[in-house]
């Protein structure tokens, strides 16, 4: 793989990376930017070269954005020429559209966008054979088994790959004959780990000579993030901060007989989501002053109604929604309304807060930017699922800066669940601090 565009200078608007004047007017006008991220900067130069791309970097940078711009670009400059922008549920692929049909109004319809499935279903009635194809959130497209999967695990990933697979299996030309051109292959996702850089690259063969494109610099979240992260343990009869110190208890059980109780694991499971819908209830209010909008992450196997119906809330101030809701308007923006020059905004918008209802995968990517917390109930399936959730606030703002936001998790605490979850934040180095009106 090649490095990053490191040593190369950093340009300071969209039009001298190379981006259509026209579209630079129409980011300008219908979204409130001037300048590209740095993240965007490096990602423009390398797709407008046709270079492969490997992207990983952190949450809210601008990513997703940036490929639709570099996208609208190159439909722009060749309007005959297909593309194809693969996401991993409808509603990103929706934002992805609504950003092109912005951006290159007469040209948007040349690239197909949509999850692996549906273009899969639409490739196998009328061929696809697009110049450049674009594959975000990559690492829950493939779901390659982990690292340390059985033998079983990873022969039963063998025998049913995923559709994001099979797609690009149908597209590539490993193997034609005659030698057909390779469509460029743009791969994204803040959390692209070593095993499907190399599975792409040298197991597939579908990337030549990539561009690997590193932002995080080895954390997950930048030092100076106005993301402020908490967690909230929940026993039997209290709700408490989570406590560092565990993390020596959990190298020494001996120490920690309150994590050892037989009665924490045998907990009601009903009582204790009737205690997290009860305590999030609180929680929402107490948040109330400092909040926008907010999105409740549940368990996918969590009835997203269930949740709307049970939280106990002041109606006149909250709208509880399922996070699909938000997708379903043509009047649906991707930016903050209270920045951009072609909104209007209604006079009660700032007394008025969406609690949006999601799953981890529902909301994978998506760009809601008024949402200024994220509570995350249950302990997360792993640290790749906490970034994902608490990645959905603290988005790029107009002014290139990343918004304040607040992810508060809401865990039952069952056996050594809070020395878990301390090695889950260490391994990240994110901070938790605890919230001042909790105990």
């Amino acid at each position: 793989m090649q490095p990053a565009l490191r040593g190369k200078r950093y340009y300071t608007t969209f039009q001298s990376i190379g981006i259509h004047a026209s579209i630079c007017n129409r980011i300008k006008s219908a979204f409130g930017f001037e300048q590209p991220t740095a993240t965007q900067q490096q990602l423009i130069a390398a797709m407008l070269s046709g270079q492969d791309i490997l992207l990983r970097d952190a949450t809210g940078t601008g990513k997703s954005f940036g490929l639709a711009v570099a996208l609208a670009n190159n439909v722009h400059n060749h309007h005959k020429l297909p593309a194809m922008y693969i996401t991993p549920n409808q509603e990103l692929a929706v934002q992805v559209q609504r950003w092109l049909d912005v951006l290159a109004p007469t040209s948007a319809s040349q690239v197909k966008i949509g999850t692996a499935g549906q273009i899969m279903r639409d490739h196998k009635e009328q061929p696809l054979m697009p110049h450049c194809i674009i594959l975000d959130e990559a690492d829950q497209a493939f779901r390659l088994p982990k690292r340390y999967a059985s033998v079983r695990d990873q022969l039963m990933r063998q025998k049913h790959p995923k559709p994001a697979q099979l797609l690009l299996e149908s597209i590539m030309p490993i193997h034609s004959s005659p030698p057909q051109p390779k469509p460029q292959l743009v791969v994204a996702s803040a959390t692209l780990n070593r095993p499907l850089r190399h599975w792409l690259i040298r197991d597939r063969k579908w990337m030549q000579h990539p561009t690997f494109i590193d932002t995080t610099q080895g954390s997950v979240q930048s030092p100076t993030s106005p993301v402020q992260h908490h967690c909230l343990l929940l026993d039997d009869d209290a709700i408490r901060n989570i406590s560092p110190v565990d993390l020596f208890e959990f190298a020494n059980p001996r120490k920690s007989q309150r994590q050892q109780s037989p009665a924490n694991e045998g907990t009601n499971a009903s009582v204790i989501d009737d205690q997290i819908i009860g305590s999030l209830s609180v929680l929402i209010e107490e948040e109330q002053p400092t909040m926008k909008d907010a999105i409740v992450f549940v368990d996918a196997s969590t009835s997203n109604l269930d949740i709307q119906q049970r939280l106990d809330i002041d109606s006149q101030a909250f709208t509880v929604k399922d996070i699909r809701d938000a997708f379903s308007t043509p009047t649906f923006t991707s930016h903050d309304s209270s920045s951009s020059p072609s909104a209007s905004p209604s006079t009660d918008r700032a007394s008025h807060h969406t609690l949006w209802i999601a799953n981890e995968f529902s909301a994978r990517g998506i760009d809601l930017p008024r949402v200024s917390h994220v509570f995350i109930l249950g302990k997360p399936s792993s640290v790749t699922g906490y970034l994902h959730m608490a990645g959905r606030t603290g988005r790029l703002g107009s002014d290139g800066q990343p918004r304040p936001g607040k992810v508060i998790s809401l865990v039952p605490n069952h056996g050594y669940t809070e020395a878990k979850l301390v090695q889950m934040y260490k391994l990240m180095q994110i901070p938790v601090t605890p919230l001042p009106y909790v105990e």
